[in-house]
């Protein structure tokens, strides 16, 4: 859990474009992005099917793939100097770090 609520917030904070976000929306935000991982992983429980299985990693990997290139966009928009800017760069290898780091916990 501690692993993926680092990747929410940096997925969700830029919705709030620097305005302060009410309880209420920072909770449908939290059921919109955790609510398939929660039904996945509970379907998954239930159902063993290498069809499914191939299907529903699929889904995650195209899902992951256009957070990225959204974010990407929206960095590269809102960014001073872009991608390649020190700022970016640093919280890109600090996230990696926090990653890693949250990852060994549940290792």
């Amino acid at each position: 859990m501690v692993h993926n609520v680092t990747e929410g917030l940096g997925i969700a904070a830029p919705i709030a474009g620097g305005e302060q976000v009410r309880a209420g929306r920072l909770a449908a935000l939290a059921l919109v992005a955790g609510g398939p991982a929660i039904l996945g992983g509970w379907i998954g429980g239930f159902l063993t099917s290498d069809v499914l299985g191939v299907l529903f990693f699929a889904l995650a990997v195209g899902a992951a793939l256009q957070v990225v290139v959204e974010v990407g966009r929206y960095v590269a928009r809102r960014a001073p100097g872009g991608l390649r800017s020190g700022h970016v760069v640093g919280g890109y290898l600090a996230g990696i770090v926090v990653m890693y780091t949250t990852g060994l916990l549940v290792a």
